[in-house]
């Protein structure tokens, strides 16, 4: 309220009896006060600057006579070490002698810079003169520098010279420690003094403020309190406080205004918390959104099932802040379903859910409660994988779902969120799953299951590569069914089939992990043998032919027998392929000195190429070779 307007009396506000009261009595009490409180605080100011002022300009120029002995003492010590390195210079060069030069005049300079001060301290002043002595035995010691006997070993330095530099130091670090702390004292007194003054003028105006206050009681009792009463409720109304608790005024006017402003500040104070809560629902429904688009863009970089599963549990813990599992239909077993991933990998296998799981992925709905969504994930008709999530623990209840990622969360929308994950994974599943079929497809032998000649082709390349690398044996070994021509004529191509399938079996049975068997084509098997020798290959391979041998067939054809021929990586091969000649030179050999039996590479007398062995029985061993 201004100190010139004033409004007229609010009717009905009682009156008080024996003291006048309007707009006149008001005015004039309050320009009274500040009159007299202005007035005061002037003066007390004024007094105060005049006395602080005095103060400060003695203090400071305490501290730059204290200065200006730190900045003298450091100028004379610049000005010796300057001598000292021109002295030596001229010393090693024949220079000018001692007493000359051009820095001499600095150096006088310096000195009288020093007695001019000699008179500031007490203290100080004994040092100082020790200073100005022992720079004079200095300059002493370097006069008679020709032809002295007493010469340090290094450029012909006096040592007398050396001695009395050392004497000047001593005493110039005495002098500019008492110089330092002198000054710093002086600082530290001008800042308690400044701080003095400010405090002083702090009090001074907060006993201004005193005597203000005490003159405004008299305008609050009349009308400025009830006023500010009700200016204060309706700075509470517009902060977006309920104001419950009113204040009473007497002014009946002014009551009226501060119960509306009561009413109005309760109808405010619902709709902003309403609107709150529909801002809070809106941001954690758009982050749940940004999650599921963020997990779509990644799942589309996924190209295995395994890393799907993982991003899918990833992004359906961080969307509903439980754990969570993903199952896969499993392949050749219709309605059974393995856990490919899960998010607590720290914890065992969830095999615990399969119940449910099982049921989710039988009938393809949605199963809720006890604080868990299962939810299928369907493509092309079918049940391609289940989604199991533990949701958390502090949340409502929807549905049957207790427990939410966000205590605040709906349970419901993140149920919806949970879903849109489900439909995007589902269809990226699929695709990732065509495309592993695919690539399996194109690098696996459709009849026998094993790996066909062009993934034969890129893991022989890589097993050579490494193997000559780090220098470690390599063995690939060629099978040949023997007369697999007259299965076919005499029982059918289907018995055939039959049997290479038969065979690939027993060949992998007797593999390690780390080996690999390969069709190569026709009824030709390719063995690719890492880390292991020549002589070590072959008792392998005689195994295989053994259980070949001893292997029961169909009906039409119940046995049959095999021939093996074996290499092994040498230092004359250049490439792969001279392996790979290498082995069926040997098989090639085994069936034309025989067959049924496995034939070493090195134990061939003539290493000729593929199809240039003649039927002469001196090119191939005459009775079947050791294993």
């Amino acid at each position: 309220m201004g100190t010139d307007t004033v409004p007229a009396a609010l009717p009905g506000a009682p009156a008080r009896p024996g003291r006048r009261r309007g707009p006149a009595s008001v005015r004039a009490s309050r320009r009274r006060a500040l009159v007299a409180v202005g007035a005061a605080v002037v003066l007390q100011l004024l007094a105060l600057a005049a006395l602080g002022a005095g103060v400060v300009r003695a203090e400071r120029a305490d501290v730059v006579a204290w200065v200006e002995v730190v900045d003298a003492l450091a100028a004379h010590e610049d000005a010796v070490l300057t001598r000292e390195a021109d002295l030596r210079g001229a010393l090693l060069d024949g220079g000018p002698a001692a007493g000359q030069g051009d820095d001499a005049p600095a150096l006088a300079a310096a000195r009288e810079r020093l007695r001019g001060r000699l008179a500031l301290d007490p203290a100080l002043g004994p040092r100082l003169l020790d200073v100005v002595l022992a720079e004079q035995a200095w300059e002493q010691a370097w006069s008679p520098v020709p032809d002295r006997p007493d010469r340090t070993g290094t450029g012909g330095v006096p040592a007398a010279s050396a001695r009395a530099l050392g004497a000047y130091r001593e005493a110039h670090e005495r002098a500019l420690s008492l110089a330092t702390a002198r000054r710093d004292a002086a600082r530290r007194d001008r800042s308690r003094t400044l701080l003095a003054l400010a405090a002083l003028d702090v009090a001074v105006g907060l006993l201004a403020a005193a005597v203000l206050a005490h003159q405004g009681r008299r305008l609050v009792r009349d009308l400025d309190g009830p006023v500010r009463a009700v200016h204060a409720v309706l700075q509470r109304v517009h902060r977006g406080e309920r104001v419950v608790e009113l204040p009473a005024t007497d002014v009946r006017e002014l009551d009226d205004v501060a119960a509306a402003l009561a009413a109005l500040s309760g109808a405010l104070h619902e709709e902003r918390a309403g609107s709150a809560r529909r801002r809070e629902d809106a941001e954690r429904t758009a982050g749940q959104l940004r999650a599921v688009l963020a997990a779509g863009r990644a799942m589309a970089t996924c190209s295995s099932t395994q890393a799907l599963a993982a991003q899918v549990v990833a992004s359906s813990a961080r969307v509903s802040g439980g754990s969570a599992s993903l199952w896969t239909a499993a392949d050749g077993a219709p309605g059974a379903f393995t856990c490919a991933a899960w998010s607590q990998q720290q914890d065992p296998r969830p095999d615990g859910d399969a119940s449910i799981v099982a049921a989710v992925g039988a009938d393809g709905r949605r199963r809720t409660g006890d604080g868990e969504v299962v939810l299928p994930l369907i493509g092309s008709g079918s049940v391609l994988g289940v989604l199991h999530v533990r949701l958390c623990a502090d949340a409502g209840d929807v549905d049957g779902v207790d427990g939410v990622a966000d205590g605040g969360a709906d349970p419901g929308d993140v149920v919806d969120a949970l879903e849109a994950l489900t439909l995007a994974a589902a269809a990226h599943l699929g695709a990732v799953r065509l495309h592993e079929l695919t690539r399996r497809q194109a690098v696996t032998d459709p009849l026998t299951g094993l790996a066909n000649r062009h993934q034969l082709e890129q893991d022989l390349a890589a097993a050579w590569a490494e193997a000559a690398w780090q220098e470690r044996p390599l063995s690939f070994a060629m099978l040949d069914v023997d007369h697999f021509k007259r299965v076919n004529d005499t029982a059918g191509h289907q018995v055939g089939d039959e049997w290479l399938t038969i065979v690939a079996d027993v060949v992998t049975s007797q593999l390690r992990s780390s080996d690999g068997a390969y069709r190569f084509g026709g009824e030709e098997i390719a063995l690719l043998l890492p880390d292991t020798g020549e002589e070590g290959a072959a008792v392998l391979l005689e195994r295989i032919r053994a259980a070949v041998e001893d292997t029961v067939g169909p009906d039409a054809y119940p046995r049959i027998t095999a021939s093996l021929g074996v290499a092994e990586r040498r230092s004359g091969m250049r490439s792969a392929a001279d392996l790979v000649a290498a082995a069926d030179r040997a098989l090639y050999a085994a069936k034309r000195s025989g067959r049924n039996f496995v034939l070493r590479s090195a134990l061939i007398a003539y290493q000729a190429p593929v199809g240039e062995l003649s039927g002469d029985p001196s090119q191939v061993p005459s009775t079947s070779p050791p294993v």
